[in-house]
């Protein structure tokens, strides 16, 4: 099968292209060939790779801190002060000791322990979370930081410059890879719907 190495290489980032060319991607000379072309109509500095390295770690930072925020926007923790917990531990050992004296119902004091403990490890590992992800952001950050600030002093980032260029790219195609997951979920709830509704209607038939 013949494949248009030309117009797929197009949306291809310099990595991916580069990667090929250096046959860590097996594919044919051909598609070699048109790899190393479609770099060099980038302007690609095949003499510059520290740079060219630099931009990659960078656009790889950037995607991973976009990564890293959407897992903690959808599944947040956020940190407990200890006030907090004395205050749930008090509101809890406040009702227990309410309905052990003032009503009928009564439970063993192996309850309230167990429930101590429970919400102090729950507690702990919540905030040990927290402080994990704060600490990996920060590191992320600081290297991002870093990094442009070194490309941007040798006017490597400006617009219209190939590192620019690809690393535009490489965001388009991370968008692209979001927009996937989230149509793949969307049709799955979309489906879910429809297999309730659809059994809904039988079961009132």
């Amino acid at each position: 099968m013949d494949y248009d190495w030309q117009q797929i290489f197009k949306s291809k980032t310099n990595k991916e292209l580069y990667d090929i060319v250096k046959g860590k991607v097996v594919l044919s000379e051909s598609a070699v060939k048109f790899a190393k072309l479609e770099l060099e109509k980038r302007n690609f500095d095949f003499n510059n790779m520290e740079a060219n390295k630099k931009g990659w770690k960078l656009s790889n930072l950037i995607e991973e801190e976009h990564n890293a925020q959407l897992e903690i926007n959808g599944r947040r923790f956020i940190y407990i002060p200890l006030k907090v917990y004395l205050l749930i531990i008090s509101a809890f050992v406040l009702i227990y000791f309410y309905l052990n004296h003032f009503t009928e119902t009564k439970f063993d004091d192996g309850l309230l322990i167990t429930y101590i403990i429970t919400i102090t490890i729950l507690v702990m590992f919540n905030n040990f979370i927290h402080l994990k992800q704060v600490k990996a952001h920060k590191e992320r950050m600081k290297k991002i930081q870093e990094i442009k600030s070194e490309l941007e002093e040798k006017e490597l980032l400006k617009k219209g410059s190939p590192i620019q260029i690809d690393m535009h790219k490489h965001y388009e195609k991370e968008k692209e890879g979001f927009n996937t997951i989230r149509i793949f979920y969307i049709g799955v709830l979309i489906i879910l719907t429809i297999v309730l509704i659809i059994k809904a209607i039988l079961e009132f038939i």
